[in-house]
C-alpha cells in the first residue's frame, strides 16, 4: 500500500501475456449503493492465476477496492493490466488499472472524478493499443472479451460525495473497434446513475442473473430475503448483495472474503470490512 492507501478495485480483471506463458484471470463482482448521503462499495476478493505453460492454477484473495486520497473511490472491471513474466513476452511497461488511477490522482491538483476518468481512460486506451499491436494473442484475447462486454474490454468507475453537490459518479467505457488496426481502443466518459432512486444498487463485472431480482425486488424470494435485512443499513445490504452473487455464481470463480468501503457525504473513505484491504 502507498500513502494513499490504495487497494485494487477491479471487477473482472484479466492480464494476458503471450500464449505460451502466463495469464491472470480474475472475475469480480462489485456492488455499489449510491444514496443521497453515502456511497457503499462491496467486492469479492477471489483471484485465479493460470499459467498456460505449466497448467498451474493459483487461487488467492486480493483487495479490489481503491481509495484515492480518501475522497474518491475507484474500481475497474474487464481485461486490464500487463505483466511481463518471461523474456519472450512483449517488451512493454507493466501496469495495473489501480496503479494508473493512483498516477492520475497524484498527477492532479484537487481532481474531480470526471477529470480522473478522462485521464485514466486515455492512458489505459494507449496501453491496450500498444499491447494489441505487439501481440497477436493479446489482440485476440481483447477482441474476445470485447464481444462479451458489449464492444470493449472493460469499464471503470470514479465516485465522490461532496457536500455542496450531488454524488458524482463517472463511468469510463474502454471501447474497441477491431477494424482499426493501430488504435482500436478508445475511452468514452459519461456521468452514471446507479439504480432507481428508491433502490440505488448497481452491479459491475459479470454478476449472476439472479442478483437482479434483489436489486429490483421482482420475485417473492427476493422480497422475503430483503425483508429480513436491518432497516436503513446500506452497508449490510451492499455486502449481502455480493454474498448472494457468490451464492448464485455457477462458474466457481467468484468468492473469497468481502471488502466493503463507505464514503459518506463530504467524508473520507471508511472500511466497514477490509480483510484484504490493509
Amino acid at each position: 500500500m502507498n500513502a494513499l492507501k490504495v487497494a485494487a478495485v477491479f471487477a473482472v480483471m484479466f492480464t494476458f501475456a503471450n500464449p505460451a506463458f502466463s495469464q491472470v484471470l480474475s472475475r469480480t463482482l462489485i456492488v455499489m449503493y449510491a444514496g443521497q448521503e453515502k456511497v457503499v462499495v462491496a467486492a469479492d476478493s477471489f483471484e485465479t492465476i493460470y499459467t498456460v505453460d505449466t497448467g498451474v492454477v493459483d487461487k488467492k484473495n486480493h483487495c479490489k477496492v481503491a481509495a484515492l486520497g480518501n475522497k474518491i473511490i475507484f474500481f475497474a472491471t474487464g481485461m486490464f493490466g500487463y505483466s511481463r513474466r518471461t523474456i519472450n513476452d512483449a517488451l512493454l511497461p507493466d501496469w495495473t488499472p489501480w496503479g494508473e488511477a493512483v498516477n492520475a490522482y497524484e498527477g492532479s491538483l484537487s481532481p474531480t472524478p470526471e477529470q480522473l476518468a478522462r485521464k485514466w481512460g486515455d492512458v489505459v486506451a494507449n496501453h491496450i493499443n500498444s499491447e494489441v499491436r505487439a501481440s497477436v494473442s493479446r489482440r485476440q484475447a481483447v477482441e474476445k472479451v470485447s464481444r462479451e462486454y458489449g464492444g470493449g474490454p472493460g469499464q471503470a468507475i470514479f465516485v465522490s460525495a461532496p457536500t455542496s453537490k450531488e454524488i458524482q459518479i463517472y463511468y469510463v467505457h474502454i471501447a474497441y473497434d477491431p477494424k482499426d488496426f493501430f488504435y482500436p481502443a478508445y475511452s468514452v466518459i459519461t456521468p452514471y446513475a446507479c439504480g432507481a432512486p428508491d433502490r440505488p444498487y448497481c452491479a459491475f463485472g459479470l454478476p449472476p442473473e439472479e442478483l437482479h431480482e434483489y436489486f429490483d425486488l421482482t420475485t417473492e424470494r427476493a422480497r422475503n430475503e430483503v425483508s429480513k435485512w436491518p432497516a436503513n443499513d446500506e452497508v449490510f445490504g451492499t455486502k449481502r448483495m455480493v454474498e448472494l452473487g457468490i451464492q448464485y455464481d455457477k462458474t466457481g470463480i467468484l468468492g473469497g472474503s468481502i471488502d466493503v468501503a463507505v464514503l459518506p457525504r463530504n467524508g473520507t473513505v471508511q472500511w466497514a470490512a477490509n480483510p484484504n484491504c490493509k
